[in-house]
């Protein structure tokens, strides 16, 4: 082949060769430039999610502030007043509330702590660990002793609550928890405590080796129930986690 030949193809050669190489280098260049910016949005993106969390948990302290205020605002009127039908209205508001789970409750009461029996050979897996049945007889258990209020795992028990069992969990207040299970109940110690202790089911649990706990305490704090609010901010901080 002519020399004259053998330097057009290898020109052709060298020509193709860089076109291919700045095309690849264009390539490079973009997707770096992208994933710069996809970090720069995320890092964004998690700037503002943490301002609004500040925000949220502001916003929290001041509604709690305000909802202190207006309660003492209100018995402080009732207290003016010397008005019997408006005390008695003021007490069966603040009955309500405390049915309903929407205060804080603090006083004296027990605490049970309830969680799966040791493993065993030969022994149905369903025995050893707790069910939401289980967990459901104590707080039974607890409001015939005229328990006033109860929580589970920092949930706290109101009308609507559910236990429902799902595999080795139990979901309270649509949040699932897992054994060990701590039950905080404020009322009478004494009434309390015996009631569990002679209760057939707290027996039937011993009996089947699950680890029941039951102690008495001076000073418990039972948070209100968690509203809508407060659960999706859990749920965030947990994700992050």
């Amino acid at each position: 082949m002519p020399v004259k030949n053998k330097q057009i193809i290898f020109l052709l050669i060298f020509m193709i060769l860089g076109f291919v190489f700045s095309l690849q280098l264009k390539s490079n260049l973009k997707f770096n430039m992208q994933k710069t910016s996809a970090q720069y949005t995320l890092e964004d993106l998690k700037k503002q999610l943490e301002e609004e969390k500040l925000r949220g948990k502001a916003l929290k302290t001041e509604i709690k502030k305000n909802e202190k205020k207006n309660e003492e605002n209100l018995k402080s009127v009732v207290d003016e007043k010397h008005d019997e039908e408006l005390k008695n209205r003021h007490e069966i508001l603040n009955a309500i509330k405390l049915k309903a789970g929407l205060v804080d409750v603090k006083g004296p009461g027990v605490i049970v702590k309830l969680d799966d029996a040791p493993a065993r050979t030969n022994e149905n897996p369903n025995v050893l660990i707790i069910h939401d049945s289980d967990v459901l007889r104590v707080v039974n258990e607890l409001k015939k002793a005229e328990v006033q209020a109860i929580s589970i795992n920092g949930e706290r028990i109101v009308p609507m609550s559910e236990q429902v069992c799902a595999g080795p969990t139990i979901r309270i207040n649509k949040r699932k928890y897992a054994a060990p299970f701590v039950i905080h109940a404020v009322g009478n110690p004494d009434q309390l405590y015996d009631s569990l202790m002679n209760s057939e089911t707290i027996a039937m649990m011993i009996n089947d080796k699950i680890k029941v706990e039951i102690s008495k305490s001076n000073n418990i704090m039972i948070p209100k129930y968690n509203s809508s609010v407060d659960k999706l901010m859990n749920s965030v901080e947990v994700l992050e986690k």
